[in-house]
């Protein structure tokens, strides 16, 4: 980027995005342990907000490192192609809603693409190969003493973002290795061999 002043703003923007980000976290894990279970609905519509906030303070910081964030260049062009006379046929169509999320691994990244508001563009998170080890670590240490859980309670045993838990609940949900038998609530399909199987779903997703 050429203009310093304006690198600096966005730098600056993208830090305090970041801390919006961490506080937004820490009042969703309130809500979840919380003396009622209640707050479910306002924990995961907070942790909504924090993931947005982290996709904003990612192409912020990339905007300030010269590259021109994917989901910016889907919006520009839609717009502009909007506002060009005779256009009309080229506007990008709305995507189906139904086809999100996708969930896919790249390299040493779990990605979960979802659709936007506007049903056009595309907004990406991720949970490293690291955390995803440790989450499906913990869930095999449960499927070995219980059949089910709630998802609240295996939030309180881990360190990572609550949304990166979600993405990996969602995946073995897919996958069929767990299902939801009520809100919040997950069953292991088969308790006994949870932990062969679910070891497998990195696999599964990778090339996807």
């Amino acid at each position: 980027m050429q203009n310093e002043k304006v690198r600096r703003i966005l730098t600056d923007a993208s830090a305090s995005l970041d801390q919006v980000k961490s506080a937004l976290f820490d009042a969703s894990r309130e809500c979840v342990n919380g003396e009622n279970g209640s707050e479910w609905n306002i924990a995961k519509t907070i942790i909504d907000l924090a993931e947005s906030a982290d996709s904003l303070k990612r192409q912020l910081k990339s905007l300030a490192n010269g590259a021109e964030p994917a989901a910016v260049t889907i919006e520009a062009r839609s717009t502009r192609h909007a506002a060009e006379p005779g256009r009309e046929s080229e506007r990008p169509g709305r995507k189906r809603k139904e086809d999100y999320p996708k969930y896919s691994v790249h390299g040493d990244r779990l990605v979960k693409v979802g659709l936007g508001r506007d049903r056009r563009t595309e907004y990406e998170h991720e949970v490293p190969r690291e955390e995803f080890d440790k989450i499906l670590g913990q869930l095999t240490s449960l499927s070995r003493t219980q059949s089910r859980f709630v998802v609240e309670e295996l939030i309180k045993t881990m360190d990572c973002p609550a949304y990166q838990i979600y993405i990996v609940i969602a995946v073995l949900t897919r996958l069929g290795f767990l299902v939801s038998p009520r809100r919040g609530t997950y069953k292991f399909v088969t308790p006994g061999t949870f932990p062969s199987v679910a070891v497998t779903a990195w696999d599964k997703l990778q090339g996807k």
